[in-house]
């Protein structure tokens, strides 16, 4: 009876074992996911931010283009 118990004992403590195994894996998965998430927003941030210049480069551009068109148009008017 009492090899049967300690057999038991063992069992356990080799589970309890496990479980706290199992748990500090997971604690790290769960970190490991928030810092991926945190630099996939960062990321996304970055990408919006470099849209956004695209987006004032280009909307420099087109007035560029405008004003040399209407300078070329005057020019033509001149002649």
């Amino acid at each position: 009876m009492n090899e049967k118990m300690d057999e038991m004992r063992q069992e356990i403590r080799r589970l309890e074992t496990q479980i706290e195994a199992i748990k500090k894996e997971r604690d790290s998965f769960k970190n490991t996911q928030a810092s991926n998430g945190a630099d996939l927003q960062m990321q996304i941030a970055k990408l919006s931010m470099s849209a956004d210049e695209l987006k004032a480069e280009n909307n420099r551009h087109k007035e560029t283009i405008k004003s040399l068109k209407d300078q070329l148009h005057a020019i033509k008017n001149f002649e």
